[in-house]
Protein backbone atom coordinates (compact mmCIF):
# COMPACT_ATOMS: atom_id res chain seq x y z
CA UNK A 1 0.00 0.00 0.00
CA UNK A 2 1.18 3.36 -1.11
CA UNK A 3 1.92 5.70 1.53
CA UNK A 4 1.42 8.85 -0.29
CA UNK A 5 -2.29 10.36 -0.46
CA UNK A 6 -3.43 12.90 -2.91
CA UNK A 7 -6.10 15.63 -2.38
CA UNK A 8 -8.38 15.49 -5.83
CA UNK A 9 -10.06 19.25 -6.54
CA UNK A 10 -12.37 18.80 -9.34
CA UNK A 11 -16.12 19.91 -10.03
CA UNK A 12 -16.30 17.66 -13.22
CA UNK A 13 -14.64 14.19 -11.08
CA UNK A 14 -16.52 12.44 -14.21
CA UNK A 15 -14.25 13.90 -16.91
CA UNK A 16 -11.49 12.53 -14.79
CA UNK A 17 -12.31 9.03 -13.62
CA UNK A 18 -10.21 7.03 -15.41
CA UNK A 19 -7.63 8.98 -13.49
CA UNK A 20 -9.11 8.20 -10.05
CA UNK A 21 -9.34 4.62 -11.15
CA UNK A 22 -5.27 4.44 -12.50
CA UNK A 23 -4.18 6.38 -9.01
CA UNK A 24 -6.46 3.94 -7.04
CA UNK A 25 -4.75 1.65 -8.79
CA UNK A 26 -1.50 2.48 -8.01
CA UNK A 27 -2.52 2.32 -4.61
CA UNK A 28 -2.78 6.49 -3.86
CA UNK A 29 -5.27 6.95 -1.02
CA UNK A 30 -7.31 9.43 -2.32
CA UNK A 31 -9.00 12.80 -1.04
CA UNK A 32 -12.15 14.30 -3.54
CA UNK A 33 -13.21 17.38 -3.24
CA UNK A 34 -15.68 19.13 -5.64
CA UNK A 35 -14.75 22.99 -5.00
CA UNK A 36 -11.87 24.96 -3.12
CA UNK A 37 -13.30 25.55 0.13
CA UNK A 38 -13.86 22.14 0.54
CA UNK A 39 -10.12 21.49 -0.84
CA UNK A 40 -8.51 23.78 2.02
CA UNK A 41 -10.67 22.39 4.99
CA UNK A 42 -9.63 18.76 3.80
CA UNK A 43 -6.26 19.53 3.05
CA UNK A 44 -5.54 21.81 6.49
CA UNK A 45 -7.61 18.57 8.36
CA UNK A 46 -5.49 15.69 6.30
CA UNK A 47 -2.21 16.91 5.45
CA UNK A 48 -2.20 14.84 1.82
CA UNK A 49 1.23 14.79 0.17
CA UNK A 50 0.23 16.16 -2.75
CA UNK A 51 -3.18 17.99 -4.30
CA UNK A 52 -4.31 18.28 -7.89
CA UNK A 53 -6.37 21.10 -8.08
CA UNK A 54 -8.64 22.38 -11.54
CA UNK A 55 -8.61 25.97 -12.40
CA UNK A 56 -12.42 26.62 -12.81
CA UNK A 57 -14.54 25.74 -10.47
CA UNK A 58 -17.36 27.49 -9.27
CA UNK A 59 -17.51 30.10 -6.33
CA UNK A 60 -13.70 29.51 -5.16
CA UNK A 61 -11.57 28.94 -8.66
CA UNK A 62 -8.46 26.86 -8.54
CA UNK A 63 -5.86 30.15 -8.34
CA UNK A 64 -7.68 31.44 -5.21
CA UNK A 65 -7.92 28.01 -3.82
CA UNK A 66 -3.92 27.80 -3.61
CA UNK A 67 -3.17 31.22 -3.19
CA UNK A 68 -5.24 30.22 0.27
CA UNK A 69 -3.22 27.05 0.45
CA UNK A 70 0.09 28.68 0.29
CA UNK A 71 -0.65 31.59 2.86
CA UNK A 72 -1.56 29.03 5.60
CA UNK A 73 0.98 27.18 7.52
CA UNK A 74 -0.38 23.93 7.90
CA UNK A 75 -0.97 23.61 3.61
CA UNK A 76 1.98 26.10 1.91
CA UNK A 77 4.41 22.86 1.49
CA UNK A 78 1.81 20.74 0.05
CA UNK A 79 2.97 20.94 -3.50
CA UNK A 80 0.24 21.81 -5.79
CA UNK A 81 -0.61 20.69 -9.48
CA UNK A 82 -3.34 22.36 -11.81
CA UNK A 83 -5.04 19.52 -13.77
CA UNK A 84 -7.38 21.72 -15.51
CA UNK A 85 -9.04 22.54 -19.47
CA UNK A 86 -7.69 26.13 -19.08
CA UNK A 87 -4.87 26.11 -20.99
CA UNK A 88 -4.28 29.72 -22.19
CA UNK A 89 -0.56 31.04 -21.93
CA UNK A 90 -1.76 33.72 -19.08
CA UNK A 91 -3.58 30.85 -17.07
CA UNK A 92 -0.42 28.24 -17.25
CA UNK A 93 1.86 31.54 -16.06
CA UNK A 94 -0.47 32.46 -13.26
CA UNK A 95 -0.44 29.14 -11.98
CA UNK A 96 3.31 28.67 -11.53
CA UNK A 97 3.53 32.03 -10.07
CA UNK A 98 1.12 31.42 -7.17
CA UNK A 99 2.98 28.46 -6.34
CA UNK A 100 1.75 25.12 -8.34
CA UNK A 101 4.42 22.92 -9.04
CA UNK A 102 3.18 22.12 -12.46
CA UNK A 103 0.50 22.68 -14.86
CA UNK A 104 -1.26 20.11 -16.54
CA UNK A 105 -3.89 20.54 -19.42
CA UNK A 106 -6.35 18.46 -20.25
CA UNK A 107 -7.19 16.01 -21.25
CA UNK A 108 -3.89 14.59 -21.27
CA UNK A 109 -2.69 10.89 -21.16
CA UNK A 110 -3.28 9.52 -17.44
CA UNK A 111 0.46 7.72 -17.66
CA UNK A 112 1.80 11.05 -18.14
CA UNK A 113 0.01 12.15 -15.34
CA UNK A 114 0.84 9.49 -13.09
CA UNK A 115 4.30 9.91 -14.22
CA UNK A 116 4.21 13.37 -12.90
CA UNK A 117 2.86 12.98 -10.07
CA UNK A 118 5.02 10.27 -9.03
CA UNK A 119 8.34 12.31 -9.98
CA UNK A 120 6.72 15.25 -7.63
CA UNK A 121 5.72 13.21 -4.49
CA UNK A 122 9.68 12.08 -4.90
CA UNK A 123 11.07 15.18 -4.80
CA UNK A 124 8.05 16.73 -2.07
CA UNK A 125 10.76 18.23 0.60
CA UNK A 126 10.28 17.63 4.17
CA UNK A 127 9.48 20.57 6.08
CA UNK A 128 12.83 21.96 7.59
CA UNK A 129 15.55 24.03 7.41
CA UNK A 130 17.33 23.49 3.77
CA UNK A 131 20.16 25.88 4.71
CA UNK A 132 21.58 22.86 6.86
CA UNK A 133 20.49 20.16 4.51
CA UNK A 134 22.58 19.61 1.36
CA UNK A 135 20.23 16.62 0.04
CA UNK A 136 17.14 19.25 0.46
CA UNK A 137 18.93 22.28 -1.15
CA UNK A 138 19.39 19.38 -4.54
CA UNK A 139 16.11 18.24 -4.61
CA UNK A 140 14.77 21.86 -3.83
CA UNK A 141 16.93 23.12 -7.04
CA UNK A 142 16.28 20.48 -8.99
CA UNK A 143 12.45 21.76 -8.69
CA UNK A 144 13.44 25.10 -10.09
CA UNK A 145 14.86 23.82 -12.69
CA UNK A 146 12.17 21.58 -13.92
CA UNK A 147 9.56 24.42 -13.46
CA UNK A 148 12.14 26.83 -15.13
CA UNK A 149 12.24 24.38 -18.06
CA UNK A 150 8.48 23.70 -18.53
CA UNK A 151 7.94 27.62 -18.36
CA UNK A 152 10.39 27.79 -21.09
CA UNK A 153 8.83 24.94 -23.12
CA UNK A 154 5.22 26.58 -23.02
CA UNK A 155 6.93 29.80 -24.05
CA UNK A 156 8.83 28.93 -26.74
CA UNK A 157 7.85 32.10 -29.18
CA UNK A 158 8.07 34.52 -26.16
CA UNK A 159 9.72 33.53 -23.16
CA UNK A 160 9.73 35.96 -20.00
CA UNK A 161 13.36 37.63 -19.12
CA UNK A 162 15.72 35.63 -16.64
CA UNK A 163 14.52 37.79 -13.95
CA UNK A 164 11.15 37.04 -15.13
CA UNK A 165 11.65 33.48 -14.87
CA UNK A 166 13.53 32.92 -11.44
CA UNK A 167 10.56 34.93 -9.92
CA UNK A 168 7.91 32.49 -11.74
CA UNK A 169 9.73 29.56 -10.16
CA UNK A 170 10.67 31.19 -6.23
CA UNK A 171 14.62 32.30 -6.53
CA UNK A 172 16.62 34.75 -8.11
CA UNK A 173 18.32 34.96 -11.23
CA UNK A 174 21.68 34.28 -10.17
CA UNK A 175 20.65 31.00 -8.38
CA UNK A 176 18.77 29.75 -11.42
CA UNK A 177 21.68 30.21 -13.47
CA UNK A 178 24.11 28.50 -11.33
CA UNK A 179 21.29 25.80 -11.08
CA UNK A 180 21.02 25.49 -14.88
CA UNK A 181 25.04 25.06 -15.41
CA UNK A 182 24.78 22.37 -12.72
CA UNK A 183 21.86 20.94 -14.34
CA UNK A 184 23.06 21.23 -17.75
CA UNK A 185 26.19 22.62 -18.20
CA UNK A 186 25.36 25.74 -20.04
CA UNK A 187 23.10 28.74 -19.09
CA UNK A 188 19.22 29.50 -19.71
CA UNK A 189 19.28 30.95 -22.76
CA UNK A 190 21.74 28.61 -24.29
CA UNK A 191 19.16 25.81 -23.00
CA UNK A 192 16.31 27.42 -24.26
CA UNK A 193 18.37 27.91 -27.63
CA UNK A 194 18.95 24.70 -27.84
CA UNK A 195 15.23 23.48 -27.63
CA UNK A 196 13.73 25.95 -30.05
CA UNK A 197 16.01 24.36 -32.44
CA UNK A 198 15.42 20.65 -31.43
CA UNK A 199 11.99 21.30 -31.33
CA UNK A 200 12.40 22.97 -35.15
CA UNK A 201 13.96 19.48 -36.00
CA UNK A 202 10.57 17.90 -34.71
CA UNK A 203 8.45 20.20 -36.49
CA UNK A 204 10.46 19.67 -39.94
CA UNK A 205 10.28 15.46 -39.82
CA UNK A 206 6.77 15.13 -38.41
CA UNK A 207 4.61 18.34 -39.53
CA UNK A 208 4.00 20.14 -43.18
CA UNK A 209 5.11 23.20 -41.54
CA UNK A 210 6.62 25.91 -43.34
CA UNK A 211 9.81 27.07 -42.54
CA UNK A 212 8.64 30.74 -42.23
CA UNK A 213 5.99 29.06 -40.17
CA UNK A 214 8.66 27.26 -37.58
CA UNK A 215 10.63 30.26 -37.38
CA UNK A 216 7.88 32.21 -36.31
CA UNK A 217 6.31 29.96 -33.72
CA UNK A 218 10.04 29.51 -31.95
CA UNK A 219 10.12 33.33 -32.33
CA UNK A 220 13.29 33.75 -33.96
CA UNK A 221 13.16 37.15 -35.66
CA UNK A 222 13.34 36.31 -39.49
CA UNK A 223 13.40 32.48 -41.42
CA UNK A 224 17.33 33.83 -42.38
CA UNK A 225 18.39 33.99 -38.45
CA UNK A 226 16.46 30.37 -38.07
CA UNK A 227 18.37 28.68 -40.86
CA UNK A 228 21.55 30.70 -39.95
CA UNK A 229 21.05 29.04 -36.32
CA UNK A 230 20.05 25.54 -37.47
CA UNK A 231 22.68 24.93 -39.78
CA UNK A 232 25.07 25.72 -36.92
CA UNK A 233 23.63 23.05 -34.69
CA UNK A 234 22.69 20.38 -37.62
CA UNK A 235 25.29 21.70 -40.49
CA UNK A 236 22.51 21.81 -43.00
CA UNK A 237 19.63 24.51 -43.59
CA UNK A 238 16.34 23.11 -42.49
CA UNK A 239 15.40 23.00 -46.17
CA UNK A 240 18.15 20.72 -46.61
CA UNK A 241 17.34 19.01 -43.49
CA UNK A 242 13.82 18.46 -44.66
CA UNK A 243 14.78 17.29 -47.93
CA UNK A 244 17.26 14.85 -46.66
CA UNK A 245 14.16 13.18 -44.93
CA UNK A 246 12.33 13.31 -47.67
CA UNK A 247 14.69 11.13 -49.71
CA UNK A 248 15.76 8.57 -47.21
CA UNK A 249 12.19 8.04 -46.54
CA UNK A 250 11.26 7.63 -50.54
CA UNK A 251 13.97 5.53 -50.73
CA UNK A 252 13.29 3.02 -48.07
CA UNK A 253 9.63 3.33 -49.56
CA UNK A 254 10.76 2.24 -53.11
CA UNK A 255 10.87 -1.80 -53.80
CA UNK A 256 13.60 -3.63 -54.26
Amino acid sequence: MSNYSILICDDSLEEIRVLISMLKSSNYRLIISSNGKDACTRATALHPDLILLDVRMPVTDGFATCRLLKAHADTRHIPVIFLTAANEVEDRLEGLRIGAVDYIVKPTNVQEILLRVGIHLRKRMPTVDTSENSNNIVTQGELYVEAACRILEQNLRQPPTLDELASMVGTHRHRLSELFKHAFGTTVYAWLRERRISQAAEWLESSEMSIQSIADELGFSTSGNFSTSFKERFGVTPSDYRRTLFDSRKLKAAPH
